[in-house]
């Protein structure tokens, strides 16, 4: 799954599109703060709203980049490379806001009609992610209940990665809590310990080695993380096999669940503490620094000046 989020965003970084404008570059290769600053300076006009409603959805302002990007899907006067930026943003949209099949319905219009905008890389992560999409047409939309902030102890679980224990269907089990994965994750004994109904139709995502891993979908009717319920968590169920890891030369570990992007997003604030602790919630106060967050897609970016250059980096937890 790693693998392919992380081909997507080279091609991202290294691939010039058609039109080769300020705006366009800073898009490609993911300078959000550079596309902000670029847009102070362009003047009303559809090229301003198409990259204002860009940056809008790589920053959570929802309601922003439907307002910008959806008169532009219908113009026909976009390059191809232009075209496929305004679908796919949609498309991002209305997965973060749970519209599954809205969102399934611009990336079928964006593989059929419009696909000379993306290079293969890219088209085939579209294609992982519409056939995703298809197995979740009919899925609620994730909510969620939460009372007061959340301070859960962490661990670290035989991989190193940071897991808490965390209670779906009354069974308690380690989560690893993974920024980097874009659903959140569990095996199929697992699903099977959780009473899990699984798609009838199968997907794949690409994993490290490259290979395609196939997975069903399935909907978790709730799950509690301190003072907090969701409920509707799109999981994807991987064979064991897919999430069995070499601990030894005669030792393996099954990771049981992962606990993905869309989560932390309904939390609103998290923080990850020197003292192993997960902190939640949308009243959570804010200390020290910061640093502005960038959405690709379900994949968090984060800016950091290295060798006297502003760089976009991926925020992994669970790498």
């Amino acid at each position: 799954m790693h693998q392919a989020l992380l081909t997507a965003f080279l091609v991202l970084t290294l691939t010039a599109p058609a039109q080769t404008t300020r705006l366009d570059a800073d898009a490609a290769q993911l300078r959000y703060d550079d596309l902000a600053l670029d847009l102070a300076s362009t003047p009303p006009g559809p090229e301003r709203d198409l990259f204002a409603g860009v940056l809008a959805d790589r920053t959570s302002r929802f309601d922003d980049a439907l307002r910008l990007l959806t008169p532009l899907a219908s113009d026909r006067t976009l390059s191809p490379s232009r075209l496929a930026l305004v679908l796919g943003s949609l498309a991002d949209v209305n997965i973060k806001l749970f519209r599954y099949a809205q969102a399934s319905a611009l990336y079928t219009r964006l593989l059929t009609e419009d696909p000379a905008g993306l290079s293969p890389t890219l088209l085939k992560d579209d294609q992982d992610d519409a056939d995703t999409l298809k197995l979740l047409l009919s899925a609620p939309p994730q909510t969620i209940r939460i009372d007061s902030p959340i301070d859960l102890a962490t661990h670290s679980d035989p991989l190193g990665s940071i897991t808490a224990d965390l209670t779906a269907h009354n069974v308690t089990s380690p989560w690893i809590l993974d920024t980097g994965a874009n659903f959140s994750v569990v095996s199929e004994t697992f699903a099977r310990q959780l009473g899990l109904t699984l798609s009838a139709g199968v997907a794949h995502t690409q994993g490290a080695t490259g290979a395609e891993n196939p997975f069903h979908a399935a909907i978790l009717d709730n799950l509690t993380l301190g003072s907090a319920t969701l409920h509707h968590v799109v999981l994807l169920v991987l064979p064991d096999a897919n999430l069995t890891i070499q601990t030894g030369r005669k030792k393996s570990y099954v990771i049981p669940a992962i606990l993905g992007y869309p989560v932390f997003q309904a939390l609103g604030i998290i923080r990850f503490t020197h003292d192993h602790h997960f902190q939640a919630g949308p009243t959570l106060p804010l200390t020290g620094n910061s640093s502005p967050l960038y959405m690709e897609k379900l994949n968090v970016l984060f800016s950091c000046r290295t060798h006297d250059r502003t760089r976009p980096f991926l925020f992994d937890s669970g790498a």
